[in-house]
């Protein structure tokens, strides 16, 4: 028997198949056929078994996996000489498995045409088609030819059959001294006595076998004939295959702990580091005491009625090249700009009082029978009410006194309400609401407004 350890690794999985190989029978036979050799029982075979584990350790126990066993020639040519395929059920097997090859519980798949025994033989030349080879298509065996185990396996995990590494399938060291042949005993056979020397014999041709069975029944054999010639030496058989690797050796015990080094050398010292973050800033110091008042300034005062400016009596102030203030005679004051309004302002304004828009209340149109503007509400903020009977597409405010130029608003319901609101139009003079249903009487909304 031998012990096969191999590793194999596929797109899924790495797995561990530890197999052991056992020969059930062993026969040899010519492949010239003869009516003198054994044949094996209809169960006879070569069992096969081992585990499969998966890469975390747990067992394969697929339900419906499969295996294709072939037996090839060792040599270069590696010749197909036997190939079977069978299925088992791995369900709650722990990863085990037991396959016997020629047992009839597989489907041969080979078309060499040669029986178990007659693959095993070393005796005759093997004829195959060249698509069972990888060179040629005969296998001509040595007297001491072992042969190469090939097994696949797939599951519905895998893309496909996997190839276990190519095993060699040796002489189990009992067989080279046989109990039988054929079922005979060594004492029912016809042999040389090879106790004394060694001795170089022939096999017995046709001719001479039946002279041997005329003498057994009696009859007698005419005289010998001359010796012929010696024949040639043979070649010499080919050198067996390397035997597999043994196992590794347990590692040995980790020897004592070596006295500690020297101390190094103090290492450069490394570069200097980046300059840290700026410290907040300290605290304000003190207010230093007020300096003395200076002299006043000349002073020109004017009396009566003046009049500064041209034609249209417009005041201007210049100041480094530029009007800083334009007073029209109208009364519109323009700040950096030519006023177009009572004040202009071409800048940032600051006020320290809140700034107050007096203008008249803005008035509502289409906003539904009784909708009212609420006290208070001019041309930038207010309340607006909404009427019964309100339209859903145009709600109009119109304001007191337009803007300059653009007016730009908003609106927000006081309550929740279920249409959707939004501002449709909006212009210097007013601005329109549109809504996806009419709003309840009595629906507030806050409105903002600003322009320029």
């Amino acid at each position: 028997m031998v012990l096969i350890g191999v590793t194999m690794r596929h797109k899924l999985r790495l797995l561990w198949v530890f197999a052991l190989l056992v020969p059930v029978f062993v026969v040899f036979q010519n492949f010239s056929g003869g009516s003198n050799v054994a044949a094996a029982s209809s169960n006879s075979g070569i069992t096969y078994h081992g585990r499969i584990l998966n890469p975390d350790g747990s067992p394969l126990e697929a339900p419906g996996t499969q295996f294709k066993m072939q037996i090839r020639s060792p040599g270069p040519e590696n010749c197909l000489l036997y190939e079977e395929v069978q299925a088992i059920d791995m369900s709650n097997s722990q990863g085990i498995f037991s396959l016997t090859i020629d047992d009839g519980a597989g489907t041969r798949t080979d078309s060499s045409g040669y029986n178990m025994s007659q693959v095993f033989s070393n005796l005759g030349t093997f004829n195959l088609s060249s698509s069972a080879c990888t060179s040629g298509s005969t296998y001509v065996p040595g007297v001491s030819d072992g042969r190469k185990f090939v097994v696949y396996f797939e599951t519905s995990a895998t893309s496909g059959w996997e190839a276990v590494p190519a095993q060699n399938i040796n002489y189990a060291p009992l067989a080279i001294q046989a109990l039988q042949v054929g079922g005979f005993a060594p004492n029912s056979l016809l042999r040389f006595d090879q106790t004394t020397s060694s001795q170089n014999t022939t096999p017995l041709n046709l001719s001479q076998f039946n002279n041997l069975m005329t003498v057994a029944n009696g009859g007698s054999v005419g005289s010998m004939g001359a010796i012929g010639a010696t024949g040639t030496t043979g070649v010499a058989g080919a050198t067996g295959a390397k035997g597999i690797t043994g196992a590794t050796g347990l590692t040995g015990a980790t020897g004592l702990t070596g006295a500690t080094g020297l101390t190094g050398a103090t290492g450069l010292n490394g570069a200097t580091g980046s300059t840290g973050t700026t410290g907040s800033a300290g605290a304000k110091g003190s207010t230093g005491a007020t300096g003395t008042t200076g002299a006043s300034g000349p002073v020109t005062t004017i009396s009566g009625a003046v009049t500064i400016g041209s034609s249209d009596n417009s005041l201007s102030l210049v100041a480094g090249g530029s009007t800083a203030i334009t007073l029209l005679a109208n009364g519109q004051v323009g700040v950096g700009a030519s006023p177009t309004s009572a004040l202009d302002v071409n800048g940032s304004v600051r006020s320290n009082q809140a700034f107050l828009n007096a203008s008249s209340a803005p008035k509502v149109t289409a906003c539904g029978g009784g909708s009212s503007v609420t006290s208070g509400s001019n041309n930038n903020s207010g309340q607006i009410a909404m009427g019964s009977g309100a339209s859903t597409q145009a709600c109009t405010v119109t304001f007191a006194s337009a803007f300059p130029n653009n007016a730009f608003c908003t609106i927000t319901p006081m309550s929740s309400i279920s249409a959707s609101y939004y501002i449709s139009a909006q212009s210097a003079s007013a601005f329109t609401v549109s809504f996806s249903a009419a709003p309840g009487a009595g629906t507030v909304f806050n409105y903002t407004c600003g322009g320029n």
